[in-house]
This record gives C-alpha cells, sequence and structure tokens, in this order.
C-alpha cells in the first residue's frame, strides 16, 4: 500500500509471482510511504518513506 502526496492518496498494488510491484499516476515531488501488507508475514522494513523526484527502485521488503 502506498499512502501520502499532496492531495493525499492512498494506491495499491499487488505482487507478481516473482514479488515485483508498481505504482503508477505518483505525482513528482511528493514524499510517500509504501507498506507491504499480508497477513501471514511480518515485513523488514515494515515501511519505506520516499520522495518521487524520478523512477524508484530496489525497494525490497522481506517477509517472514
Amino acid at each position: 500500500v502506498l499512502t501520502g502526496g499532496s492531495p493525499s492518496v492512498t494506491l495499491v498494488a499487488r505482487t507478481s509471482t516473482f514479488g515485483y510491484y508498481r505504482f503508477n499516476d505518483m505525482a513528482y515531488g511528493q514524499s510517500y510511504t509504501i507498506t507491504p501488507l499480508q497477513k501471514r508475514y511480518i515485513f523488514t522494513p515494515l515501511s519505506i518513506i520516499r520522495n518521487h523526484g524520478s523512477e524508484i527502485t530496489n525497494l525490497d521488503f522481506i517477509g517472514n
């Protein structure tokens, strides 16, 4: 789940079978928080905060 921006938005993405995910329609120059959600896992890190200035890659979460 991605939250943040101005005006505030909430976007949801599902991972592929390889764990890839993508959020579209994010405004440049805005701060966003990405938080993985899955009832059976606890993720590290719990969330990542990024300022969207260009394409962001390699934001990885590990679920246990």
